[in-house]
């Protein structure tokens, strides 16, 4: 059962942020721990912010709390012209530090007033070892996301707290121009990538890439501008945790249709995966969203609303486009993306105008087992370009 509620109060001007989700790396079984997942929509040039939080009846909520530290990094985004965030809120006031290549710096976070933090990012080299990520700290719970804006574009992710990260992760990704990062919290981590798709320094498609990071360490992979280039199904192992981001530097959805948009999201480990996933259609679009159905095991039957089976094999990819509120089911664990089309698709223009209201977002759908009674989330209310707000609530 889905329910729509308008969460009029923070102006959006030109963009909306999208969806996102936290959720715990524990397996489908565990009901104890609580998690939170949660959504972001993001839409552009005129925003409208659509939550999506998934609760289990009667209110009983499972997963993981915020927590302590967190890593991140961004990727090769649209043209780079724009500006780059971290957002940071909590319900207890606390110090949190933030540390880059450049250094540390501490602020101040009182509770329920979240604070935004402008940056230079340092840049990212396809299949170079760079050191442009950021740690996050704070001796109290906190939630933090790494926010890209430009008045054409911008897309976000919520980062997963350091201990939920994992050793095994399969990459999801649009096709064209496709793209993951990977940051390394531990000395000595030692990763093997095995890409689906030859990737735009050359590597070919099922060669093991190889490469040893240090503590703050990234490692991004680009693909090429072309249908074929699908990161889809590439395996990626370590001996230490990682966080891995992924998406595409420049999407469009369908691939005919106006306009693009980056896409951006930190990926659950495999581990985290599971069968079970509720999905409600993103706000205010008219033909849909895209979904992305990514397999962790050969014969893996997949079922939407109870329909006819779809059988996935390993690493192979399965799109749909859902227009209604959807129940999701896997005989063995899979991953949900969710995306929202171009904005001309869905034909969402400014009144008086030709300019379209959305393009492309991406986020990856909580399971139905990962799923809280509470949660804290923030609007993007950068130089208050943000307006209009929609809550999804799933029970």
């Amino acid at each position: 059962m889905a329910l729509s509620v308008d969460l009029k109060g923070y102006f959006m001007y030109y963009c909306l942020v999208r969806q996102r989700e936290i959720s715990r790396r524990l397996a489908c079984t565990s009901q104890r721990h609580t998690a939170i997942p949660l959504f972001t929509l993001r839409i552009m040039r005129i925003s409208l912010l659509s939550l999506l939080i998934a609760i289990a009846s009667p209110v009983l909520l499972r997963g993981q709390s915020p927590g302590y530290d967190y890593w991140g990094a961004f990727p090769y985004l649209g043209d780079e012209k724009g500006t780059y965030y971290i957002t940071i809120s909590g319900d207890t006031a606390s110090v949190v530090t933030i540390t880059t290549v450049n250094g540390t710096q501490s602020y101040s976070v009182s509770a329920g007033s979240p604070v935004s933090i402008s940056f230079t990012p340092f840049p990212t080299a396809d299949e170079q070892i760079g050191t442009g990520s950021i740690l996050i700290h704070s001796g109290h719970h906190i939630i933090a996301d790494l926010f890209y804006y430009e008045p054409t574009q911008c897309e976000a992710t919520l980062l997963r707290e350091a201990a939920t990260l994992g050793n095994q992760y399969s990459v999801l990704t649009e096709p064209s121009m496709p793209e993951f990062l990977i940051v390394a919290p531990s000395n000595n981590t030692q990763i093997t990538i095995i890409p689906t798709s030859q990737t735009l320094n050359g590597s070919p498609k099922g060669t093991p890439i190889n490469v040893t990071l240090q503590s703050g360490d990234v490692y991004e992979v680009q693909g090429i501008a072309s249908p074929q280039s699908d990161f889809s199904g590439t395996t990626i192992e370590s001996n230490n945790p990682v966080a891995v981001f992924t998406g595409n530097s420049d999407n469009y959805i369908p691939s005919n249709v106006c306009c693009a948009n980056p896409l951006y999201e930190e990926l659950p480990p495999t581990g985290t995966w599971c069968t079970t996933y509720y999905t409600v259609p993103f706000a205010v679009r008219k033909n849909g969203d895209a979904f992305r159905i990514l397999a962790a095991t050969n014969g893996t039957n997949v079922s939407i609303n109870n329909g006819p089976p779809v059988v996935l094999n390993q690493s192979q990819p399965y799109d749909i486009v859902l227009t209604q509120a959807s129940l999701i089911q896997a005989s063995s664990p899979v991953l949900v993306a969710q995306c929202s089309h171009s904005g001309y698709y869905d034909d969402i223009v400014l009144s008086g105008t030709d300019i379209a209201l959305g393009d492309p977002s991406l986020l990856f759908v909580p399971p139905s087992s990962q799923t809280t009674s509470n949660t804290v989330f923030t609007v993007p209310n950068t130089n208050n370009q943000f307006t209009v707000n929609y809550l999804n609530v799933v029970w």
